[in-house]
């Protein structure tokens, strides 16, 4: 499937550095997230003291997530990509470009649902 556009479903706007220079992607303004379950808990009574555990909390529904569109690829979180296994068309940051006090300021790759490695894109025509 040909990329015709690539909208930013994240707070944060998004700067991929590609072979061809720094695209720009701005938040679109909805974000999309993952409802997260509550944690379990139990407790175990080992020796002379009682241990304390927990489940980690489970992804639940999605929110913010528009339907699939011919062409259109959505940048989400990691966590909300994961989420959603099935949709193809969500891609999340990586290879991440860190600044001298380690604040994430671009990318050069982003992660797919796809069983390939993660698609490098560099603007439109690409």
């Amino acid at each position: 499937m040909q990329i015709k556009q690539i909208i930013n479903l994240t707070p944060h706007e998004v700067k991929f550095h590609g072979e061809r220079g720094i695209t720009q992607y701005p938040p679109d303004g909805t974000v999309a997230r993952v409802g997260m379950s509550a944690q379990a808990e139990w407790s175990v009574w080992v020796g002379a003291g009682e241990k304390k555990f927990k489940t980690r909390p489970t992804p639940k529904e999605t929110i913010g997530l528009p339907p699939l569109s011919e062409g259109v690829y959505f940048i989400v979180s990691s966590q909300t990509r994961e989420a959603n296994l099935s949709r193809l068309d969500l891609l999340s940051p990586t290879d991440l470009i860190r600044d001298v006090q380690g604040v994430v300021v671009g990318c050069r790759a982003f992660d797919t649902n796809y069983l390939i490695p993660p698609i490098q894109y560099g603007g439109p025509g690409i």
